[in-house]
């Protein structure tokens, strides 16, 4: 484990010295370089608890949207539309949790991730409605696409629409579900995605 020259506080030293402690009895060693071993692409992985209990929410009551964590991020200016597809392609291939899927289907939940791929990117234009419906309009389909529904088995927790509102403004929506994502991944999420793009 490593520590920046600003950590010697004693009490920094205290927590690293029993943090090592804890480690070697655990039998676990401390050493630069000890890393998790990584999963095999192609193997599945069981669900967390909490993946579990939100799995069999949404098995119980199909079409909720309860879980459903959607940002949207006014985009002024001009946009390359292919560079944004080329940054949230990136973050879905940096992010498993992205490209994942979920199953019961051997009997025991199970989370499956894809092969990376290009994220769908639906695509809205209300830029050709009169200026005082171009705002309704726009809400509207951000919160339609907030309140659809992820089908969990079929399709990753991680979807975008775009939607023009004219040639210098857009709205993106990131639509994830709170099985692979919290509040805290979301701001990841946007941070990674804004310097991809």
């Amino acid at each position: 484990m490593s520590r920046s020259p600003s950590d010697n506080t004693p009490e920094s030293d205290d927590t690293f010295d029993l943090l090592s402690q804890l480690l070697d009895e655990a039998g676990v060693s401390a050493a630069e370089g000890n890393a998790i071993a990584r999963r095999a692409d192609a193997a599945s992985a069981p669900m967390s608890f909490a993946q579990e209990l939100l799995w069999l929410l949404d098995r119980a009551t199909p079409g909720m949207t309860a879980y459903n964590l959607p940002i949207a991020r006014r985009l002024r200016g001009p946009l390359d539309i292919n560079a944004l597809q080329r940054a949230l392609d990136m973050v879905a291939a940096r992010h498993e949790a992205l490209r994942t899927r979920l199953s019961d289907a051997s009997g025991e939940a199970r989370q499956l991730v894809d092969a990376p791929k290009p994220v769908v990117m639906h695509r809205e234009d209300v830029s050709k409605l009169p200026a005082e419906l171009r705002a309704s309009a726009l809400a509207r389909i951000v919160r339609d696409r907030a309140r659809t529904p992820f089908d969990l088995v079929a399709e990753p927790c991680f979807r975008a629409t775009l939607i023009a509102a004219a040639p210098d403004d857009h709205v993106l929506v990131i639509e994830t579900h709170h099985i692979a994502v919290d509040g805290w991944s979301l701001g990841i999420i946007n941070k990674e995605l804004a310097d991809a793009y």
